[in-house]
């Protein structure tokens, strides 16, 4: 995995981001797992 922790503190000194993670992270999710469904494969 990437390094998580020194993002977790670039986060949290960005506030904007910070309310914003939660909805990032499930757009990602998201977005992953239409990719996965999709694959002909």
């Amino acid at each position: 995995m990437l390094t998580i922790r020194p993002l977790g503190r670039l986060v949290k000194r960005l506030t904007w981001l910070a309310r914003w993670q939660n909805k990032i992270i499930g757009v990602l999710f998201i977005s992953l797992g239409l990719r996965v469904a999709t694959q002909t494969r």
